[in-house]
This record gives C-alpha cells, sequence and structure tokens, in this order.
C-alpha cells in the first residue's frame, strides 16, 4: 500500500459463465465508512487495455485494478485453488496481509504537547443516549377501518424508532 492510504480487505468474485467479477467487503455496521458492495458484477476492462480480466489474470500475488483502485490479490479460497490445480494452472501460495496503515516517514511529533485543564467538555449525556437507543423500534399492530361503502379494514405495521 501507499504511504499514508488505509488497506482494506476486500473478496473478488470472479464468475465463469460470463466473465464477470465482482467486488465486496464485509459489511461493518456504524464504523463511519461504507462497507459493502464496492463494484457490481460486470466485465472488467484492463487498465492496459487489451480486453477484459479473464480466470488466467487472476493469481496471488497480483495486482488488478477496477475503477482506479487496485486489489493486491493475498490468497484464494480452497475451491479455487482446487479449480486451478484441475485445469493446470498452478497458483502461487498465500502471502500475508500487508500493515492496516502505513505512516508517512515524514511525521514527527511535536516538541511539546500542552494540555488545557480548565476546558469543560460537553456532557456526552445525549451521545450516551443514541448509542443506547441506536437500533431499538417500538412496533405497533394497527388497523384502519374504512367506513366507507365497500370500504374494507386495512392492516398496518407501524415502527417508532427511537433514534433519528
Amino acid at each position: 500500500g501507499a504511504v499514508g492510504f488505509k488497506v482494506r480487505k476486500a473478496t473478488l468474485f470472479h464468475y465463469l459463465e460470463d466473465g464477470s467479477t465482482r467486488v465486496s467487503e464485509k459489511r461493518v455496521e456504524n464504523s463511519g465508512i461504507v462497507t459493502g458492495e464496492i463494484a457490481r458484477r460486470h466485465r472488467v476492462p484492463k487498465k492496459e487495455g487489451g480486453g477484459f480480466y479473464t480466470v488466467e489474470d487472476f493469481d496471488v500475488g497480483v495486482d488488478i485494478e477496477i475503477f482506479g483502485r487496485a486489489y493486491h490479490i493475498t490468497d484464494i479460497d480452497e475451491f479455487t485453488r482446487e479449480f486451478y490445480s484441475l485445469n493446470g494452472m498452478q497458483r502461487a501460495q498465500a502471502s500475508d496481509m500487508p500493515p492496516d496503515y502505513l505512516e508517512p516517514a515524514s511525521r514527527t511529533l511535536p516538541a511539546t504537547i500542552h494540555s488545557y485543564p480548565d476546558v469543560m467538555f460537553q456532557s456526552q449525556g445525549v451521545s450516551d443516549r443514541f448509542l443506547n437507543l441506536d437500533r431499538k423500534v417500538l412496533r405497533f399492530y394497527c388497523s384502519w377501518n374504512d367506513g366507507r361503502p365497500y370500504g374494507e379494514e386495512t392492516f398496518y405495521v407501524l415502527n417508532y424508532f427511537l433514534v433519528d
């Protein structure tokens, strides 16, 4: 990875039936970064031109570029390794994931660290309440009886989210 960039773990899926590729990463709730589907399933053109990525292009240690992002392949699952082996295409052994974040070499700590003991911080009461009530929902089962001619009773579920 480049200096100052965060390394994220993603999974590449390549579909043999149509040569399409999909990239996703494990969803992490409330992580502060967008996770999940990175690139939807489609045929991915090679950066240097010359067609689309095929099953022969994927190997451990290879960099694949999709939408300007480089993906370094560090491992393949057993099923994929067996598929390549049965088709006479040996693949490299797994390699380690790069460090999560590479610190810029020129970064230095300040010579002095200042503390401000007189500064008062706002109470965390609001955020505590938000964190305690997050993902909590009150559910009400309701019905509406339409009194007009030929009206009928319609049933609803009313969800009241305790936090916005």
